[in-house]
């Protein structure tokens, strides 16, 4: 077993732009040596079949395509969410933020608004923190669905099953510690629920007397298959955990629960098919995760995963998110207590004034809004006024299953200011240039600002029927930063304000990312009101 302080640790930042040179120094890979340059190209090819490491050319760029599926398309909105400078030629960017683990080196990819590498160790323990956090919220160990995701080229990731099965054992224990066995006249203490329930009494002097009585006792289930397996994998993936450095950085203990082997269990195929048979009689719904995760660990160890498990193939292993905008959008809902998916029962409950929720959607997309219906589904769907499908000439409306989806809605319990939010994982650019023209790069796009003022415009049947002016309604965008939280400016577009005079700006907020996250990690909630205020729009 590698010892931890073997790893070479090295730090790459997501989204910035390295040419090849830059890149190879960044994963602490020695210019010089031949074999250090044959060794970062086929880390730099399984970074990119893993989809962890994109491939960018500067629009126009004449340099011979090749046949790589790492490259980003020219006209995708992907293209231009970058950091650092564009150069010539082929660049480098990093499509993830966490860690990989390859040979003697972790490479530690760090969240693009960060700029300031001090401290890098400690930013990026929090940060890792928080993802290991978001994941167990939404992760879903459903093993014949990550199967059917392998079939279609989707890797799965094995580090979030082994980190499933640790958190889980820290939290449940074992799988089966024991059971309760029920008996007639036993020694144990009686359970007096089935006995009156199952058994009849004799009456002395009126009152009911037991001859017989049920008796519950605990049976060790030390021994049990599934405890025993449970133990070993457990043991296994402590170990691997402490092989890659995870344990320290989650301050995991390595923990030996068995000295059995695999192969005292039986062979791959029967030890999946005793977990088959055991899922099938169980209907515990955390038991029946942990089974999954075992099976789809024996499968991985058995080999049976192999044609998408590369992480075994090439000694690759990575544990992180490519979509590390979810996990900022979850933050700011869970510390800022977004109301998007509560019902209006709920709210009414904690609402500053009265929330009169009882009116009908134009099409009926939500006939009769109900204490039982949520807030973010309260929202008008498009019509589509189609032909009928059998032929006939005649139309109908045909309503889709989605609408608008705000990322944020809440109705504040202070003051009855009704906030609509979006967490934008952007690192903007704003500058003016030789020529003296003001520009804006990497900000989100027309379509993004476009749908800030329809949230609104969607909402305002339901704020107008309160009585809630456009005054006590906020519109912001959320951003990350390194620096203290600040209110930056606004977005606007001019025709809105000319069509709809009641239509406001869209306040821009940056709001440091470590002090969220720490509230996040603590389970803290901070007042949406506390966000800087900003001069008023003109």
């Amino acid at each position: 077993m590698r010892e931890n302080n073997a790893m070479r640790k090295v730090f790459a930042r997501e989204g910035l732009l390295y040419d090849r040179e830059e890149l190879l120094e960044a994963l602490g890979y020695c210019a010089d040596s031949e074999r250090d340059r044959m060794a970062f190209q086929r880390f730099l090819g399984m970074l990119k079949r893993k989809r962890l490491l994109k491939t960018r050319r500067k629009k126009g760029s004449r340099e011979a395509s090749e046949d790589d599926a790492s490259l980003i398309a020219e006209d995708g909105i992907d293209y231009e969410d970058y950091v650092g400078v564009e150069k010539q030629g082929t660049q480098y960017l990093f499509r993830f933020v966490g860690m990989v683990f390859h040979d003697d080196r972790v490479v530690n990819v760090y969240p693009k608004y960060i700029e300031d590498t001090g401290e890098l160790d400690s930013k990026m323990k929090q940060v890792m923190h928080v993802i290991r956090k978001h994941q167990g919220k939404m992760y879903q160990l459903d093993v014949p669905k990550l199967l059917e995701a392998a079939e279609r080229g989707e890797e799965i990731n094995m580090l979030s099953v082994i980190l499933f099965l640790v958190d889980d054992y820290s939290q449940n224990r074992l799988y089966y510690e024991d059971e309760r066995i029920t008996e007639c006249n036993g020694e144990n203490e009686i359970a007096w629920g089935k006995t009156v329930e199952m058994l009849d009494p004799i009456f002395v002097q009126g009152r009911p007397v037991y001859v017989d009585t049920f008796t519950t006792r605990r049976k060790d289930n030390q021994g049990n298959y599934f405890v025993r397996l449970h133990r070993l994998i457990l043991t296994l993936a402590f170990q691997e955990l402490e092989e890659i450095g995870l344990s320290e950085l989650f301050s995991l203990p390595v923990i030996a629960l068995s000295d059995e082997e695999i192969d005292d269990f039986g062979s791959s195929d029967y030890i999946r098919e005793m977990i088959d048979r055991e899922i099938r009689v169980q209907f515990d719904d955390r038991k029946l995760s942990v089974l999954r995760g075992m099976d789809l660990y024996i499968a991985k160890k058995a080999g049976r995963c192999r044609k998408y498990m590369q992480a075994g193939e090439e000694g690759v292993s990575f544990f992180g998110t490519r979509a590390f905008h979810n996990v900022w959008e979850d933050v700011i809902n869970e510390v800022y207590g977004s109301q998007r998916d509560k019902t209006f029962a709920d709210i009414q409950a904690n609402y500053f004034g009265r929330l009169d929720y009882a009116i009908s959607l134009p099409n009926g997309s939500c006939a009769n809004i109900e204490g039982a219906h949520i807030l973010s589904k309260a929202i008008e769907k498009p019509e589509w006024h189609l032909s009928n499908p059998s032929g006939s000439s005649e139309e109908g409306i045909y309503l889709p299953d989605k609408t608008f989806l705000p990322d944020y809605l809440k109705f504040s319990e202070r003051d009855g200011t009704f906030y609509i939010m979006d967490a934008k994982y952007y690192v903007p650019r704003w500058h003016i240039t030789e020529g003296g023209e003001k520009r804006i790069e990497r900000q989100p796009g027309v379509e993004d600002v476009v749908k800030q003022y329809m949230y609104y415009l969607a909402y305002r049947p339901l704020l107008e029927h309160n009585s809630i002016d456009v005054s006590h309604v906020k519109n912001f965008y959320i951003m990350p930063t390194e620096g203290e939280d600040k209110d930056v400016g606004y977005a606007r577009l001019g025709f809105f304000a000319e069509l709809l005079p009641d239509v406001f700006d869209i306040r821009v907020k940056m709001i440091n990312a470590e002090k969220v996250f720490s509230h996040y990690l603590q389970g803290d909630k901070l007042d949406v009101a506390s966000m800087p205020s900003g001069s008023k729009s003109v």
